[in-house]
């Protein structure tokens, strides 16, 4: 199995000089956990921003929410992979580092995000359909 046949199309971003508000708003709105924090500058990384960033940066440590940047609280740089990588690499990739999300670059584009909640419905997909079959 391999990472374009499990990963996220159509990855949501956001700017890195919208606030933690917006990136609140906006993950409630496309009802996702992250948000891809696009480049900026010169700079040749995305970033990433998720719910425990907005939980453990902004709320538990008591910042207003308007007042906070996306790029004070944001994860980079990232590591990235491609989508022709086998499933299995990308999980011991994750269990290695803690990464839970990658995003997916093909020729420098992004073009899907991987989490290990991808990684699980395939496999889980793949069990119950070995079993229907063992039926």
């Amino acid at each position: 199995m391999y990472v374009h046949e499990v990963m996220t199309r159509g990855v949501i971003t956001i700017e890195r000089d919208a606030s933690a508000a917006e990136a609140m708003k906006k993950m409630m709105d496309r009802r996702v956990t992250s948000l891809l924090v696009e480049r900026g500058g010169t700079l040749d990384d995305y970033g990433i921003i998720t719910r425990k960033d907005l939980i453990d940066k902004v709320v538990a440590a008591g910042g207003n929410p308007h007042e906070v940047k996306v790029r004070e609280i944001m994860s980079e740089p990232l590591l990235n992979i491609n989508s022709n990588i086998r499933v299995e690499n990308v999980a011991r990739l994750m269990a290695k580092t803690g990464i839970r999300r990658f995003p997916v670059l093909d020729n420098g584009q992004v073009v899907g995000l991987v989490s290990n909640s991808d990684i699980i419905k395939a496999y889980a997909l793949e069990l119950m359909e070995a079993e229907g079959k063992q039926n």
